[in-house]
């Protein structure tokens, strides 16, 4: 199984080799990447883990680094917060995301795209 094998603070590169963040944790097919990357600019970010090419000492997307960080959401998919309460899902997903079925749904509404 490929979650199992995502290790925490594992380096996410995209297929280009450029640097996309750390895995802080996975859960239910989403990567959670850690705030304090210099790429994250202090936010948690998602990706889903069907973006995942190859993994050995680092994590290899299909998709660019630049990419990935164009795609990945900051918008928590049920995400229960650490032991200390920190982070965590704001709420229920929106209605949006209800009816796609797509954590992303709600970036491409916000931006523009379209969401089915």
């Amino acid at each position: 199984m490929t979650e199992a094998r995502i290790q925490e603070h594992m380096e996410i590169v995209g297929s280009d080799n450029g640097h996309v963040g750390i895995v802080d944790h996975v859960t239910d097919g989403i990567i959670k990447l850690t705030k304090n990357d210099p790429q994250a600019a202090g936010q948690h970010h998602y990706i889903p883990q069907s973006w995942v090419e190859t993994i050995d000492e680092r994590i290899q997307l299909s998709i660019s680094a630049e990419q990935a960080m164009i795609d990945w959401t900051t918008d928590a998919p049920n995400d229960p917060g650490d032991a200390e309460g920190v982070g965590g899902s704001a709420g229920p997903a929106t209605s949006a995301e209800d009816l796609s079925g797509d954590m992303y749904a709600l970036n491409r509404e916000r931006s523009g795209g379209n969401v089915s």
